[in-house]
């Protein structure tokens, strides 16, 4: 797949050095789209990393890119071709981390499968307990989580898999029928997509281009009906699967807004590592920069102050660094990486919390770097908090005997 990489993406974004940075729409273009798939045939099977960010571009990337063109809007097809390049460097450094899992000796049980049924079934009484069920995520998260761990444990030679995902089956219908409020589609994505990639990681089983392709679409049409009841190039253009791109767009259309924030990228940065500190406990925590954006892009007029705009990583980079977007873009990276590298040394043998961060990939493509941490740590600093303990009792427990 990297061997390819550069010749496909210089045949793909050859059209763009002959039309120019944005076509207004050729013969070009459409070649460019129809050759940025072929980057996925180039491997013959994906591994969980290569999977989610396969999907991260089809998804936040190609889908929009091709949708716009064909109702006459063929500027995202930009954003595409820097999504793919950043998407590759995403997967090397990644694995240059050494993100393989290590097997190790202690394999699940009826344990593991019990365990997992009392925390996600207490996430879903604590949620019922509450008046307003959505405001009850965070626990939920942080069960779900939890849970992940013994999962974890099962795919590792347990012979209880089976009964392990179903029961995350479960809660993930639970989020979706009692916690899920059409926004968020993205994460429940990661919620589905967590258990399945520790299975992968431990079962050795790699989908093809073929199944992801054949999955998508279906997958597309289904977002797209939970917020609009409805699927057309119209509909994607006008709801937020293609905000990002549009956004970023926007920004390079308005080269006035595009200068360097050092302070911004630094209030950013903060937010990145501290996110999962609570605003009771740091009133003057950082805000996301979707809601940055929003105050001093468009305003408030008309929208609630908890309204935000997804810049995506290319708006991102755009908004904080103007015309030195490729270091922005070089920095999500690293940032990325970093989580693995903290992964790697807090938990040395854990696929799941490496899954949730695979998972979230497309939220970290489509959101931005804010988008992802809050939602990253959420989740994976329970994981780590609680393998240590789970550690600890092992070791006693072997010193015992």
């Amino acid at each position: 797949m990297l061997r390819a990489l550069p010749i496909l993406w210089c045949v793909a974004a050859s059209p763009f050095l002959i039309s120019g940075w944005l076509p207004t729409g050729n013969l070009f273009t459409w070649a460019s789209l129809l050759i940025l798939p072929l980057f996925y045939l180039a491997r013959r099977q994906f591994d969980a990393l290569g999977l989610m960010a396969a999907m991260a571009f089809i998804l936040v990337a190609y889908v929009p890119a091709v949708s716009l063109a064909m109702i006459g809007d063929t500027r995202p097809t930009a954003i595409a071709l820097i999504a793919l390049p950043w998407l590759a460097l995403l997967e090397v450094g990644v694995r240059r981390i050494n993100a393989a899992v290590v097997p190790v000796q202690n394999h699940g049980n009826r344990f593991d499968v019990l365990t997992i049924a009392v925390l996600l079934g207490s996430a879903a009484l604590w949620t019922l307990s509450l008046e307003d069920p959505t405001k009850g995520s965070s626990i939920f998260f942080t069960l779900y989580a939890v849970s992940l761990c013994h999962l974890e444990r099962l795919a590792r030679g347990g012979t209880y898999r089976l009964a392990g995902l179903a029961l995350f089956a479960a809660g993930v219908l639970f989020y979706t029928l009692f916690i899920f409020d059409t926004y968020g589609r993205l994460l429940l994505g990661a919620l589905t997509a967590s258990p399945l990639l520790i299975m992968m990681m431990h079962q050795r089983w790699r989908p093809g281009p073929v199944l992801v392709g054949l999955f998508v679409p279906p997958l597309i049409a289904l977002t797209q009906w939970v917020r609009s009841s409805e699927f057309s190039n119209v509909g994607i253009r006008d709801s937020s699967i293609a905000s990002a791109s549009q956004l970023s767009v926007g920004l390079i259309e308005r080269m006035d807004l595009l200068v360097v924030r050092w302070s911004q990228f630094f209030e950013q940065l903060v937010f990145f590592y501290l996110s999962w500190i609570p605003r009771a406990l740091w009133s003057d925590k950082p805000l996301g920069l979707g809601l940055t954006i929003v105050d001093e892009l468009t305003g408030r007029q008309g929208v609630s102050d908890s309204h935000s705009l997804a810049p995506g990583i290319v708006g991102e980079a755009l908004w904080l660094f103007g015309p030195y977007m490729l270091v922005g873009l070089i920095i999500s990276l690293i940032l990325f990486w970093s989580v693995s590298f903290v992964i790697r040394i807090a938990m040395r043998n854990s696929s799941a919390a490496m899954a949730v961060h695979f998972a979230l990939i497309p939220t970290l493509l489509w959101g931005g770097t804010a988008s992802y941490s809050a939602r990253a740590w959420a989740m994976i600093l329970p994981m780590i908090i609680y393998g240590w303990i789970l550690y600890f009792v092992t070791a006693r427990q072997g010193a015992a005997r």
